[in-house]
């Protein structure tokens, strides 16, 4: 028999915030417990935001669904075997030594029994390898719902910005990084009261420094906030927000997005039931305070992101929410009014959502992750339509509340975090091969890619690569997180050999793979930006 879950969704109008009343609520579900037969031991979580509750399994995560044509192994390669509850989770090289280390945000709630410690962590990756036990925890205790690496100074070196909620109203953060690691205590903090509940950093008026947007919500009996950006004036985030939206709302997840292709980025957010998750347009640097888009809905959205699921260089938009996730598409800069895909299950609960090429065939596909039932889900991309049922399931024994994509053991293929609430607290999966080919110099009979010169190199390299046919080939360069940064070629070609330049002169030291595709094969390599 499965395990029992309970699943209450408190809406905006039908009752005071679970954080206000966390008491009454655990009492509501002890009630439920007896219902389901279950034992009060298992445990009662509450999300982040304090909008959703379950109950722990007392059975061990197993995989549900499994596919070959998704390269994720059956169980975990990495658990972190510590009682916490994640807010976030991201990967981000902070010591600039290639690998890419995880960062932890962790919240505090009404759960029960009560959580102890609620201090934000990281992982660090020592050559593949992340640490079994966190050797970096900030010393402030405060609850943060999401987490984000950008190099806000300048100085090269990432830092940590955590947004902060809970009904105390934490205040949203940053740990600075240096040559000499990552500082444990925030070297600055926001000055607007409000309970932040996702966090999404750009350079959205593209003056060459990172700003940062937040989702936002509020405590009944004032429940809503505007979504914010505090803006980077090159000496740093101005504390205050320079911009925030005209409505009010309760918020759930940010993400930046170039809808239309013209190198502004537009932002997108996710908000809770009576209001519609939308997107706010960039008009060369100054964002609009009312939408250009709303989505025609206001059910129960959670996760947002962009992705640019048939490669047309115009991203679509996905929203996860306690019903089906969406998918929008995006025509030639316009996004559709109604969804275009839809999630086929029996249960839906998302909580966080994200793209990445997991199987390395040059498309993203979809990832989410479930509060209640603590599913971990993969939807595949295959040549630019989403499968509508899982492609992998990995049923956690927590409650599942955050993921993130990472080339953990620099294999160059993305590995798949994943965030709860309970112990283990953390789970890595270990990509075990797609279609990708990483550092393997040619694909007999269809084309070679040799390593880039110089490399390291301070601002332009040269990629040789040779086709052994006529076909359609691209040259993408990568960052560590799978994210594209540039695409140096994408046209029709005749068999031969062919020379490109990179000139990375604009972009930030650190290590870089650029992507050769063709004939529907690809090859990886990775290269070091060194100014």
């Amino acid at each position: 028999m499965g395990r029992p879950s309970v699943k209450l969704i408190v809406a905006h109008g039908e009752t005071d915030k679970i954080n206000k009343v966390g008491d009454t609520m655990v009492r509501m579900l002890l009630t439920l417990f007896l219902i389901f037969g279950a034992s009060p031991s298992q445990g009662i979580e509450i999300s982040e935001d304090g909008w959703q509750m379950g109950m722990i399994s007392t059975e061990p995560g197993h995989i549900d669904i499994a596919t070959d044509e998704v390269p994720l192994p059956d169980t975990p390669d990495y658990s972190l075997n510590l009682r916490m509850q994640v807010g976030g989770m991201n990967f981000g090289d902070f010591d600039n030594d290639g690998d890419l280390d995880l960062a932890v945000g962790c919240y505090h709630s009404q759960s029960y029994p009560p959580y102890d410690d609620w201090r934000d962590f990281m992982l660090v990756n020592n050559d593949g390898q992340l640490e079994s036990t966190p050797s970096w925890w900030s010393t402030d205790e405060k609850s943060t719902t999401d987490i984000k690496w950008a190099d806000f100074d300048t100085n090269g070196y990432l830092d940590l910005f955590v947004a902060r909620g809970d009904f105390t109203f934490d205040l949203n953060a940053i740990y600075f990084g240096s040559s000499g690691g990552l500082a444990d205590s925030p070297g600055w903090q926001a000055t607007d009261i409000t309970f932040s509940t996702g966090c999404a950093p750009c350079d959205h008026d593209n003056d060459g420094d990172i700003d940062m947007a937040t989702s936002n919500q509020g405590v009944s009996p004032d429940p809503t906030r505007p979504v914010y950006i505090y803006e980077n004036t090159g000496a740093g985030l101005n504390p205050t927000p320079a911009w925030q939206s005209a409505d009010l709302a309760i918020s759930g997840f940010v993400s930046w997005g170039d809808v239309n292709n013209d190198g502004w980025y537009e932002l997108a957010v996710s908000k809770w039931v009576n209001y519609e998750s939308c997107v706010y347009p960039n008009d060369q640097g100054t964002i609009g305070t009312t939408p250009s888009w709303t989505s025609g809905s206001t059910r129960s959205d959670k996760g947002i992101a962009f992705g640019d699921v048939d490669n047309d260089s115009f991203p679509e938009l996905a929203i996860g929410a306690t019903e089906p996730t969406w998918l929008f598409d995006n025509v030639s800069g316009q996004l559709g009014s109604t969804p275009i895909w839809q999630s086929n299950n029996a249960y839906h609960g998302c909580q966080d959502i994200a793209w990445g090429d997991i199987d390395g065939d040059g498309d993203p596909d979809l990832a989410t992750v479930e509060f209640s039932n603590g599913h971990l889900r993969v939807y595949l991309n295959v040549a630019g339509t989403l499968e509508s049922t899982p492609s992998w399931l990995y049923d956690g024994s927590g409650m599942g509340t955050a993921l993130a994509f990472g080339d953990v053991n620099g294999d160059s293929l993305l590995d798949l975090a994943m965030g709860l609430s309970g112990q283990p607290c953390v789970l890595v999966f270990l990509n075990i091969g797609g279609s990708n080919r990483a550092d393997e110099p040619e694909i007999p009979g269809v084309f070679s890619l040799a390593q880039n010169y110089p490399n390291p190199f301070n601002a332009v390299t040269k990629i040789d690569f040779e086709i052994k046919t006529a076909s359609r080939v691209s040259l993408a360069i990568l960052d560590l997180l799978g994210n594209k940064v540039d695409c140096l070629l994408d046209a029709d070609l005749a068999a031969g050999a062919y020379s490109v330049n990179w000139d990375a002169s604009d972009v930030a030291s650190g290590t870089y793979f650029y992507r050769l595709t063709a004939t529907g094969d690809s090859i990886t390599r990775k290269m070091i930006l060194a100014k």
